[in-house]
């Protein structure tokens, strides 16, 4: 009897999208690479195969070829197209540089295009085989229930595959790099912070390591996608494997033994991808790994933090559903978005964008999420209305947290170039640390026996321009951004020099000039003086610091080319970063305030008519003269004090010594 018409027509159908499926196998450039993700010439020969069966059962009409042609569609030909598609969309979604990527993603998405087509066809003619016009013969006797057999499922692997990625499209997050730095106060300094390039495995967890769950970072509020390996066995009869489900949880993670997570949470996971595809049946006593992709139904939450992680994965079959659990699978970094930080130094005293990507380790991002989330109530009052999704309330909050830590400028320790002035030596080479390193170690606070002086007790000391550079860093490792400044010219990096200006003349009798500023960017104030023995010198005007330290600058970290951070005092809030470099030298009250912004009130007390801090006029020759040099002796403080600047004079103690006068508003 011949074959019904549904099916004939069905199997004219898969043959003529079956051709050029095998044309394109064939014209693959990686048909004979042993590098492909698939056997690309054996499964060539399995369709030529197939095909040659579809035309022996369109010819024959006979029943036996028609099911010999469905068991061959069912194995190998159902799960070949799953294995082929699955692969190609892998390739499609390699980078340029990655050596796995054997064709390109065009004619990977291609290809797919013409195997949907064919496996669209063949669902079709399978659909086609069942249906008979023909009466149904009468029943004859009933078979025997097939033996259900148990299912058994252990996780092998697991990858976050939303995980922040460099360039490359490895794992963004490397081991943290370990030093120890002989401190110029005696004091050997063992840092985590160091510079970095030990890179953690591919696999956040792996059973052929022994589980060992390593970290990820990962943008907060965004869904994870993961990658798992997971073997299912069948116990007392087959077992055919449907799909399989996920859930993961998260706990607060720990820093220092306190949390510094977003609280528990729970994330349903959806099965996107299973290789090999279902039903997979699975022989009584046979065991078969899965390659499982999987979704997040919901997102990380929106909180910058760190959270441990639980998986648990559970196979759904003809059996009863099994579940594997990890309880610790992974720890997740969430961050404000994807890490940044580019510093270098191109020369003394200087700072700008360029050179690579700061290391991104798991104790530079617990100190910058440290930072955020006690800095949000920190300070005298917090951040006001603080939320996670603001950028601009996270870097308030890491500059509240620098400033309860006394982090704070330290005059004569710096980064150079050329010469060592951190005040560390790598006990092994005796070099100072590289210039990231040591600005995250500026920021750390240290414990332990007390500074001299009055430095910060953090592991770096560093002045004031070098605070608002490494302010940076800290921040956009968190993926708080942008710290820029732009003068017409393009972004620069975020920090500028804030200098005092003078508001009278020069001249006698040194009246007040109109519209005079207090501070500006990158403006130093210099002017021309005779010394008594009738050298002309040029002095700068520079402000005295309340450890009666002369400062020609207060340097700054700028954000959104706005906002004004002098690490270790007060936010400078007004949206205009020129106001912000005047409001800065005006009198208010530091001890009382966390933010300026007169534009709106804040604080009470401010006054534009004063000025800050004291200011004087400085150089070179000063500091000479403190030194007790060229033996002139008070004849050069009597000759200064003849010639006023301007208004009050007050004598002024630098280390103990009468070096030099000031003035005063």
């Amino acid at each position: 009897m011949p074959l019904n018409s549904q099916f004939n027509e069905a199997i004219a159908s898969v043959l003529k999208n079956l051709n050029p499926v095998i044309q394109s196998l064939m014209s693959r450039k990686d048909f004979s690479n042993p590098r492909a993700p698939f056997d690309v010439q054996e499964k060539t020969r399995d369709l030529t195969a197939y095909k040659q069966l579809l035309l022996t059962t369109q010819a024959s009409q006979s029943q036996e070829d028609a099911d010999a042609l469905l068991r061959m569609t069912r194995e190998p030909i159902q799960p070949d197209i799953n294995l082929m598609m699955s692969s190609n969309i892998t390739l499609s979604r390699m980078g340029q540089l990655n050596t796995d990527r054997t064709i390109e993603p065009t004619v990977a998405l291609g290809q797919n295009k013409l195997l949907g087509s064919l496996e669209d066809s063949i669902m079709k003619m399978v659909a086609a085989s069942q249906y008979s016009p023909q009466p149904a013969p009468p029943p004859g006797p009933p078979s025997p229930p097939p033996v259900v057999g148990t299912a058994t499922i252990a996780i092998r692997s697991v990858q976050f595959t939303s995980r922040h990625a460099n360039a490359l499209g490895a794992k963004l997050l490397v081991q943290n790099g370990a030093n120890t730095y002989a401190r110029s106060d005696g004091r050997n300094v063992a840092t985590v912070l160091d510079n970095s390039v030990a890179a953690y495995n591919a696999q956040e967890w792996d059973v052929a390591r022994g589980g060992g769950p390593e970290p990820f970072s990962q943008t907060q509020n965004t869904a994870p996608t993961l990658t798992v390996v997971c073997r299912v066995g069948a116990v007392g009869g087959n077992v055919t494997v449907a799909s399989f489900a996920g859930q993961l949880t998260g706990t607060p993670g720990q820093i220092n033994g306190a949390n510094y997570g977003p609280g528990p949470f729970n994330i349903a996971l959806n099965q996107n991808g299973m290789l090999p595809g279902a039903p997979a049946v699975i022989a009584n006593g046979a065991t078969q790994d899965f390659t499982l992709t999987f979704t997040g139904g919901a997102n990380f939450p929106t909180e910058i933090g760190v959270a441990d992680l639980g998986l648990s994965i559970t196979v759904n079959s003809n059996a009863p559903a099994m579940t594997d659990n990890i309880a610790a699978v992974s720890r997740v970094y969430l961050t404000f978005g994807a890490p940044a930080g580019t510093v270098v130094s191109p020369g003394p005293n200087n700072f700008a964008l360029g050179g690579p990507l700061q290391s991104v380790t798991p104790a530079r991002l617990e100190l910058a999420i440290q930072a955020v989330r006690d800095g949000s109530t920190g300070g005298i009052a917090g951040v006001p209305g603080f939320t996670y999704a603001t950028a601009e309330d996270c870097v308030d909050a890491s500059f509240l947290f620098l400033k309860d830590i006394g982090v704070s400028f330290a005059l004569g320790y710096r980064w150079q170039t050329a010469v060592n002035q951190t005040g560390l030596n790598n006990t092994v080479g005796g070099t100072q640390p590289p210039l990231h390193t040591y600005l995250w170690m500026s920021m750390k606070p240290l414990a332990g026996a007390a500074p001299p002086g009055h430095l910060p007790a953090t592991e770096a000391w560093a002045e004031c321009h070098n605070l608002a550079v490494a302010f940076v860093l800290l921040n956009e490792i968190l993926g708080l951004a942008p710290f820029v400044v732009n003068y017409g010219m393009g972004n620069l990096l975020g920090y500028a020099t804030d200098y005092p200006q003078p508001r009278r003349a020069d001249i006698a009798p040194y009246p007040p000039m109109v519209g005079a500023i207090k501070g500006a960017l990158h403006m130093p104030y210099t002017r021309n003086f005779l010394m008594p023995n009738t050298l002309p010198a040029q002095q700068s005007l520079g402000f005295v610091d309340q450890h009666g330290g002369v400062n020609n600058f207060e340097g700054v970290t700028i954000f959104n080319n706005t906002r004004l951070y002098p690490i270790g005092e007060v936010i400078l809030a007004d949206n205009n970063r020129d106001i912000n470099a005047d409001n800065y030298y005006a009198e208010y009250n530091h001890v009382f305030t966390d933010y300026v912004d007169p534009a709106n009130g804040i604080p009470p007390g401010f006054n534009a008519a004063n000025g800050l801090a004291p200011l004087v006029f400085s150089g070179d020759w000063i500091w000479w003269f403190l030194n007790g040099g060229g033996g002139i002796g008070w004849l050069w403080q009597n000759g200064y004090v003849q010639d006023p600047y301007p208004g009050t004079v007050v004598p002024f103690l630098s280390f103990g010594i009468p070096g030099c006068f000031m003035w005063q508003n």
